[in-house]
């Protein structure tokens, strides 16, 4: 199960989303996986090159996804 996403803030509504595939990947007995990007799709996709702010820093949002996908 792949939960694929910017994932800005990793807010309420990013770790239900998170969450969701977590509780569907238990049920029928699959891996969690999360994807993200840095940077930003634009800056690479668009070559937008303009200062991008991020809502959760990198480190920050990989540790708040790795304790999402702990097992309960």
């Amino acid at each position: 199960m792949l939960a694929l996403g910017f994932f800005d803030g990793v807010h309420l509504g990013h770790q239900e989303l998170i969450n969701l595939a977590k509780r569907i990947a238990i049920q029928q007995d699959l891996k969690l996986a999360v994807m993200t990007f840095f940077p930003h799709p634009k800056q690479i996709i668009g070559n937008d090159q303009t200062p991008q702010t991020y809502i959760t820093p990198l480190e920050q949002k990989a540790k708040i996804m790795q304790d999402l996908g702990e097992k309960p």
